[in-house]
């Protein structure tokens, strides 16, 4: 099958396109309603303490390498003087950029796939793309994964052309160039992206070997890493200046590495939901692997099939290897997965067109705009309102000075925490030792740690016993879901008080 020669789905190619337009539309309203994720409070939290001048790892608990958040710090650093009712909006500003840098991804999707299958094709890439129930779900939150998803897209569109398509050799070093900066950003931004980098790279030796010999790819492989130190030396001078190197490697790699959640536990469930809910994406992205792994044993004309073979590949590894493979793992790995669906989708159409079944040809853009329809129905909701109440009553009862103990649910973000490890769920709570909550209890009981609000959820009263009893003597109810207030004659911090007569 000659990849670049498909018309059947040419056909279809505007319907296509105007599915895609209206599902890029309706995916960029999903950000204002569907539910919020506890990960995205914690992901506002991490930008919001980094323009406030906090160091993380040192500072406060994280465990993700920083570049999403140091790149959006400086949004709360413009709205810094603005008042509760800017604040309590501004989550959804990061949302709208998060869809962004997705739907980027998507066009990156449609150029490297084009180059190599067709418009056609392409466009159904984009529209299998965008109907994943995991791109709706974890595509337009909060988090670092779409702008780590973008680099990773955009890595394997420039070893596809400086590899393939790049007519001198000093355009190809400069795509290198390209592919190493992404690579580097990559990992700056999400670590998850360990193993889609390892086959990108496997992936920019075979092509580099079978079109240009072994000791041009060996420059090309190297200008590529001049650019990953070019893009990750930057981040580890700032903490290096902040004397937070060393915590910076123990909270990005070691406690990863540690990391207690197992691929048993977690990563069949989400496999067996994606399969459920993503039947025809996941068959189709099954196919597509099979046809281009057919043609690795081939001269590479595109590059697409070694791509999207080694990268995938590399990604199923990881899935299995990583302690913690969860929907936005699937997510990055998504756009790799779409071309093949896309492929495979293209490869069905020719062999239904020569066969006179042109109705099952035109079914295929119908049903993956079903799929879409379907998969956002689920999503379509208001944002929690109890994680906007509970956000409104901090921003109102307490000022960016005040302290807040927290657990791991929405609604929380815009106030320094009061222990390290700002959010302790389940996993987390396995790496704090006990001698550090019974310092805590006794530091709430003593004055000498004073937070504004506890929240009070399932996970905070999951931690040893002595922290509970002690939030219990000095908090009560606010009445606004599982946040609790200071009691009235306890101690409290300084001008605590003042501020709590001075709130209507």
């Amino acid at each position: 099958m000659q990849y670049d020669r498909q018309t059947a789905l040419d056909r279809h190619r505007r319907p296509l396109i105007a599915a895609c337009a209206v599902l890029g539309v309706f995916a960029l309203f999903l950000c204002f309603y569907r539910a919020w994720d506890a990960d995205e409070f914690a992901h506002l939290q991490f930008t919001w303490m980094l323009s406030q001048g906090r160091t993380p790892y040192r500072d406060f608990f994280e465990h993700h390498t920083p570049v999403f958040h140091l790149l959006t710090a400086p949004y709360f650093d413009m709205i810094r003087d603005a008042g509760p009712g800017v604040m309590l909006v501004a989550p959804f500003g990061l949302r709208v950029l998060c869809t962004l840098f997705t739907g980027l991804t998507a066009m990156v999707v449609f150029a490297l796939t084009r180059r190599a299958a067709g418009s056609g094709t392409a466009v159904m890439a984009v529209a299998l793309f965008l109907s994943c129930s995991f791109v709706l779900e974890k595509g337009i939150e909060v988090r670092p994964d779409a702008l780590a998803a973008l680099l990773l897209v955009v890595c394997a569109y420039a070893i596809a052309r400086g590899l393939c398509d790049a007519p001198t050799p000093e355009e190809r070093l400069a795509w290198a160039l390209v592919a190493g900066l992404c690579t580097g950003g990559t990992l700056m931004t999400s670590q998850k992206g360990i193993f889609a980098v390892l086959g990108l790279f496997a992936a920019l030796g075979v092509l580099g070997v079978r079109r240009h010999g072994r000791g041009f790819t060996l420059v090309f492989a190297g200008v590529a890493l001049a650019g990953v130190a070019a893009a990750i030396l930057p981040v580890l001078w700032l903490f290096a200046q902040r004397g937070a190197l060393g915590e910076f490697f123990q909270y990005n790699v070691v406690l990863n590495i540690l990391w207690p959640r197992d691929f048993a536990h977690e990563g069949w469930r989400w496999l067996g939901l994606a399969m459920a809910k993503d039947t025809m994406f996941m068959v189709l992205a099954a196919i597509g692997f099979v046809l281009l792994a057919r043609r690795l044993g081939r001269r590479p004309q595109t590059g697409l099939g070694t791509i999207v073979v080694l990268t995938a590949g590399a990604s199923a590894i990881g899935f299995v290897v990583l302690p913690i493979a969860q929907r936005q793992y699937l997510f990055m790995t998504a756009p790799f997965a779409a071309m093949a669906a896309a492929v495979a989708a293209g490869w069905l159409a020719e062999r239904w067109s020569r066969n006179a079944q042109p109705w099952r040809v035109a079914a295929l853009p119908a049903l993956v705009v079903l799929y879409f329809v379907f998969h956002a129905g689920l999503q379509l909701r208001h944002p929690d309102r109890e994680a906007i109440a509970k956000l409104d009553y901090v921003l109102h009862h307490t000022s960016p000075a005040d302290t807040v103990l927290t657990g791991w649910s929405a609604g929380i973000a815009f106030r320094r925490p009061a222990f390290f490890y700002g959010f302790p769920h389940q996993e987390v709570r396995t790496f704090i030792p006990p001698e550090m909550v019974e310092a805590l209890a006794a530091d709430l009981l003593s004055g000498r740690v004073h937070p504004a609000l506890v929240d009070f959820d399932a996970d905070l009263r999951a931690m040893p016993a002595v922290l509970g009893a002690a939030i219990e003597a000095l908090y009560e109810p606010a009445g606004v879901g599982s946040l609790w207030k200071r009691r009235e004659g306890t101690l409290q911090a300084p001008g605590a008080q003042a501020r709590a007569s001075a709130t209507p």
